[in-house]
């Protein structure tokens, strides 16, 4: 086993600091670029782009203040010197990068880990960030690196973007306590010869540069109740405080005062209502334009179950969320989707800004709820287009959004036999739909193929299908390149060569 000096490397002195910073701006694009590789890609691009920042500029703790002109990158002479700036530099960064996420020991799965242990991001008000989107090319090797371990990623980009060799990115991996990096080596030896003889240069493509960013605005309605609604509740907290400290109490305090917790809660009065036709007058087609149906969106004792389950499960609670996805109470803006009898449950589907919640209980004993949780910040017309409102004998029942004109059953194994229609309630609960099977023989992959209608700009057909979660995955397609079309966004997976 290698004992080389950067395995052993000290931090940089207080008198070697300023030096250490100025490599650190020189080489900032490159040190975000290998965060934003490495980091979960759970985390979404927004967040992924603030967590690579925060990560670099964080990797310098205890700083003494110096001139504004030590900040600037200069020539240096001593290249060992250097070299070792860098890789203590990247050492940190990735150290970060490979912990973020990481839980403590005996830390519970269903809690997220410790905000101590994660570093405060920079403040970004009303936009959200990602990079660049690329060609065909770069959103394959893209999907290739997601479903590849942190630590291959690194050597990936490691390799490919900085040049370094096998021996020091294995001395690398060891100094921040990867346990193989011989494995490591091997699968990012896979996603290279999956990549091609252009990896580098794809990895060093606008897709993977999270220091060159688009923008686009966040919800601007919704931001803007939640303004006005926080500058309500500063008024009434200011004129609270004032009345609690002018009055003088001469009793016990009055123990039946509600819980400022409960008081804070929303009650189902207090849920959003869409408008049934709103959808088909709306620039945000998604889930702020569903109804509200089923047969007991009136049922109050039904909804106010729900969202005291949503913000503090009782014991015995089945909770179920997606990796990054916050457990956090219903806020006013709370919307409902669905309330009704499924197949021997009660159902009620809620969504709150990015998150879309099931909550569901057996009929007539409601002592063994369920809660599920998702994700929903890139929700469109065809990734908004419906929900599994429900579970039975590797069946699946969905709610369909209501700009779904038409809904089709088929088999991805045999693309040639025509999709067969399937029947959807005026609610928008179809028939059940099989399952893909997880185990066993894969005898079909049954998809929806899904019309939306006439009366919104996006009038087309596409793929959705059962991955086990909330939202069912929305298929596309990319042609090979050896079709000879063109590179561009995959599309609908919907022609007979997708198929």
């Amino acid at each position: 086993m290698s004992s080389s000096r950067r395995r052993t490397a000290a931090p940089p002195s207080r008198g070697t600091l300023e030096r250490t910073e100025a490599t650190l701006v020189d080489r900032y694009a490159h040190l975000v670029r290998l965060a934003y590789l490495t980091l979960p890609p759970e985390l979404g691009r927004h967040r992924t782009v603030l967590v690579a920042q925060a990560l670099v500029q964080r990797a310098l703790p205890s700083l003494p203040r110096v001139p504004a002109g030590a900040l600037l990158p200069r020539q240096r002479t001593d290249a060992t010197a250097a070299e070792a700036e860098e890789d203590w530099l990247r050492a940190r960064v990735l150290r970060s990068a490979l912990a973020y996420d990481r839980r403590p020991r005996g830390w519970p799965a269903r809690l997220p880990p410790p905000r101590a242990l994660r570093p405060r991001l920079p403040v970004v008000w009303g936009l959200r960030l990602s990079p660049h989107a690329g060609g065909a090319e770069e959103i394959a090797l893209s999907r290739a690196l997601a479903a590849a371990p942190p630590a291959a990623r690194a050597v990936v980009a490691l390799r490919c973007v900085d040049d370094m060799p096998d021996e020091r990115v294995r001395e690398l991996l060891l100094a921040v306590g990867e346990q193989d990096p011989d494995a490591a080596l091997a699968t990012a030896d896979d996603l290279r010869a999956h990549a091609g003889a252009d990896a580098s240069a794809l990895l060093r493509s606008a897709e993977f540069d999270a220091c060159s960013v688009r923008t686009r605005p966040t919800d601007l309605l919704r931001r803007r109740r939640r303004v006005r609604l926080a500058g309500l509740v500063a008024a009434v907290t200011a004129c609270g405080t004032v009345l609690t400290v002018s009055s003088t109490p001469t009793g016990p305090p009055d123990s039946s005062r509600a819980h400022p917790m409960r008081a804070a809660q929303i009650t189902p009065a207090q849920l959003v209502h869409t408008p049934s036709g709103n959808w088909a007058d709306t620039a945000r087609v998604d889930f702020t334009a569903w109804p509200a149906r089923g047969g007991r969106t009136d049922d109050n004792a039904l909804l106010g179950r729900a969202l005291d389950t949503w913000a503090a499960p009782p014991p015995g609670t089945s909770v179920t969320r997606t990796r990054s996805t916050g457990l956090l109470p219903p806020t006013r803006g709370a919307q409902l989707l669905y309330a009704g009898d499924i197949d021997g449950r009660a159902v009620v589907l809620l969504h709150d800004s990015d998150r879309v919640v099931r909550y569901s209980e057996p009929l007539g004993s409601p002592d063994r709820p369920a809660l599920e949780v998702a994700r929903t910040d890139e929700a469109g017309v065809t990734t908004a287009a419906a929900l599994v409102v429900a579970r039975r004998d590797g069946a699946v029942r969905y709610l369909a959004a209501p700009w779904i004109a038409d809904a089709q059953t088929r088999d991805l194994l045999r693309p040639d036999t025509p999709g067969r229609p399937l029947h959807t309630t005026k609610d928008g609960i179809t028939d059940p739909v099989d399952a893909p099977a997880t185990t066993g023989a894969c005898t079909g992959l049954p998809v929806l193929q899904l019309r939306s209608s006439v009366r919104i700009v996006e009038k087309h057909a596409f793929l959705v299908t059962d991955l086990g979660g909330l939202t069912p995955a929305h298929l596309t397609h990319t042609p090979s390149p050896h079709t000879g079309a063109p590179a561009r966004q995959p599309r609908e997976a919907t022609g007979p060569a997708a198929l």
